[in-house]
């Protein structure tokens, strides 16, 4: 079902926010396993370069696009919040 809600709007922007957090999160990671024990100079053009690597995109948006899916077939807003809670609070583990 798709119709106009303000609510599905800001329930999807909420969780797009935390899709972008998790990417940014999951490249931090990468960038630091390579770099243990050392200062990262140019972190940010690494964390640029990370996060603009395709597979790396569609790995983030592939964990996410079920949660897009159930918000825009949600009948009511209760529905699409509940949704919210499915967003995982630790990668890989239910909440």
């Amino acid at each position: 079902m798709s119709f106009d809600n303000p609510a599905r709007e800001k329930i999807i922007r909420l969780v797009r926010a935390y899709e972008q957090i998790a990417s940014e999160n999951h490249a931090m990671k990468v960038m630091f396993d390579q770099y243990r024990g050392f200062g990262i100079a140019g972190w940010r053009e690494m964390l640029a370069e990370v996060l603009s690597n395709p597979e790396s995109q569609t790995a983030t948006r592939e964990a996410f696009a079920p949660l897009y899916a159930e918000i825009e077939s949600a009948i009511d807003e209760a529905a699409m919040l509940s949704v919210l809670l499915k967003v995982p609070t630790k990668p890989g583990l239910p909440n």
